[in-house]
């Protein structure tokens, strides 16, 4: 596993239009490697945290629960990934603190093959907190 390859992951985070290869390179490299799985630190992330709950609202059109948020953080890179269920909807998610931008690949459900990939970018609001803007198929 070469975690250099992280390196390449956010350059196509920010650059790259198709959200769904962007999303394809990070499962091929990472997403089903149980090594890459144990590296780094159990931590949590209020940015993820608020972008999750945004993505339940807009596609669940109401509140929705998010359940057995499991984040890792890569320091070397600023990176974290994890998954969550968001309602009955399972989402994967990755995200790079120093650039402030992530991604979430919300899966409709078992029997339901829809995958959605959704940019997300976190920006400091006037009020000194973060907000939630989204690339993809969520309007601007």
């Amino acid at each position: 596993m070469d975690l250099e390859k992280l390196k390449v992951l956010k350059e196509k985070l920010i650059t790259d239009d198709s959200f769904e290869k962007v999303s394809k390179y990070f499962l091929d490299n990472f997403g089903e490697n149980r090594e890459f799985l144990d590296v780094g630190c159990s931590r949590g992330n209020e940015v993820i945290e608020t972008a999750l709950m945004k993505i339940g609202e807009y596609f669940c059109e109401k509140n929705v629960p998010i359940l057995g948020l499991s984040l890792r953080y890569i320091e070397d890179y600023s990176f974290y990934h994890g998954c969550a269920m968001v309602g009955e909807k399972i989402a994967s998610v990755f995200y790079f603190d120093d650039v402030h931008v992530g991604m979430i690949n919300l899966i409709h459900g078992v029997y339901d093959s829809r995958v959605e990939f959704i940019r997300f970018t976190a920006f400091e609001s006037k009020e000194g907190y973060f907000d939630i803007s989204f690339g993809g198929k969520l309007p601007q």
